[in-house]
């Protein structure tokens, strides 16, 4: 289980890494508003509390706020 763990993180981590320096942000934000807004559905939220260096990352990659 704990391998599993570690390799969902490096999985996302490279995720981001590749959004931002692909400047992708603006097209992974159209494709999310497509997938979840405009189908009126609630998109999937982090249970608990994010740290601040996530919740930055993600901005980021976004551009929007945290």
């Amino acid at each position: 289980m704990l391998p599993r763990f570690f390799m969902n993180a490096a999985i996302d981590q490279a995720c981001e890494k590749y959004i931002l320096a692909n400047k992708l942000g603006e097209k992974l934000k159209q494709k999310l508003k497509e997938i979840w807004d405009d189908k009126g559905l609630e998109r999937p939220k982090y249970q608990g509390r994010l740290p601040d260096e996530a919740k930055r990352t993600w901005a980021d990659a976004v551009r929007c706020d945290g």
